[in-house]
């Protein structure tokens, strides 16, 4: 953890008091030095757990994943973005002027989220 805050340190990477600009060492340009640092503290924490596959979103989880995958020796799957999966189409979704927006954005994530999981169990995706 301390080799990432220096990382972080120098790369000036905080941008404000909660935004932390990762480009400089994980998206535009990637610190393979770090990335197997953090490969080695995820094979680490998950050694005990009967882990067979790791599976990450396309671009900035593909490199701590991959060394993740290399220290435990198991495959690596990333799900790739859909073109207008995201909604950057979307003028207006019905309960964006509501209140509690952010959590019903969060309900159906999770829900559709546990869908998907279902169907990959049902399917076999999670046995060896």
């Amino acid at each position: 953890m301390a080799g990432l805050l220096d990382i972080v340190d120098q790369a000036q990477a905080i941008a404000c008091e909660d935004i932390l600009k990762v480009d400089a060492f994980l998206n535009h340009q990637i610190d393979p030095e770090l990335m197997q640092a953090i490969g080695a503290a995820f094979a680490q924490h998950f050694q005990n757990d009967q882990i067979d596959k790791i599976l990450t979103v396309e671009s900035s989880g593909i490199a701590p994943a991959v060394f993740t995958g290399l220290a435990l020796h198991v495959p690596v799957v990333f799900a790739r973005k859909l073109s207008g999966f995201y909604g950057e189409n979307v003028k207006w979704l019905p309960f964006a002027d509501m209140q509690n927006s952010w959590w019903i954005s969060i309900l159906i994530t999770l829900v559709l989220m546990g869908l998907v999981s279902l169907l990959l169990a049902l399917n076999g995706f999670f046995r060896k």
